[in-house]
């Protein structure tokens, strides 16, 4: 599945502040630390600002990840931020540093998710209507 303009756009800008952040390439195929922790904020991310991207498709964004290892990481994330000081103050620095890199405030990043489920509804809709043409 090809990533639309919008879809590229927040992958490239989330990724380059994670690894910018961590001073790492993500895609790298090791689990040493922090590399995995790196994965688990940029999966994180990447589905809070376009939720409807499907995990499969998510998961082959910095890689071949299967859409089961993008769910882990993802509730992994949401436990470090809960229990791990130092792993939660690098996950809102790397969102701030987004959200300046975007320009774009955190009541338009939920316009522009709304927007997306939107524009994956009509999708979904235009793909329900073409089959009963059939």
């Amino acid at each position: 599945m090809k990533l639309d303009e919008m879809e590229t756009y927040i992958t490239t800008l989330v990724r380059s502040c994670v690894e910018n952040n961590f001073g790492i390439n993500i895609m790298s195929n090791t689990r040493e630390r922090p590399y995995p922790d790196a994965r688990k904020i940029y999966f994180y991310m990447v589905r809070k600002f376009l939720p409807k991207m499907p995990l499969s498709v998510l998961g082959t964004t910095i890689g071949n990840f299967h859409h089961s290892t993008v769910i882990h990481n993802i509730e992994k994330h949401e436990w470090y931020c809960m229990y791990d000081a130092s792993y939660n103050a690098r996950f809102e620095n790397i969102m701030r540093d987004f959200n300046l890199k975007s320009g774009i405030a955190e009541q338009d990043m939920n316009l522009l998710k709304d927007i997306n489920v939107e524009i994956y509804n009509l999708l979904k809709r235009r793909r329900e209507i073409k089959n009963k043409i059939k």
